[in-house]
């Protein structure tokens, strides 16, 4: 199962796991802060729901559009480092094919 992680901007580490099937899952983890605590549900159900072939900046915006539509405010990491970590979890995966 591909993995990226990240000491992001501020110094807090992000994880990112995507396990590929038939339908996708992504777990996040880290030592961020989110509110609300469920906001992570919803970030992850967001990437799930990506095909992953989608450019990064349409990725970046439906991240956005969750973020905002939740109102989930993050802490020690932000929207586009998330994609990145997405993005590069799927390298690696597509490097193991």
């Amino acid at each position: 199962m591909p993995v990226a992680e990240k000491k992001v901007n501020g110094g807090k580490f992000v994880r990112l796991e995507v396990t590929k099937g038939p339908v996708n899952k992504v777990l996040i983890t880290g030592d961020f802060f989110i509110y609300p605590e469920e906001g992570i549900s919803i970030i992850e159900e967001t990437l799930s729901a990506l095909k992953g072939d989608e450019k990064r900046s349409d990725m970046e915006k439906i991240l956005s559009e969750a973020l905002e539509v939740n109102c989930i405010q993050l802490l020690g990491v932000d929207g586009p480092s998330i994609i990145g970590l997405y993005i590069g979890a799927l390298l690696v995966e597509n490097n193991k094919s």
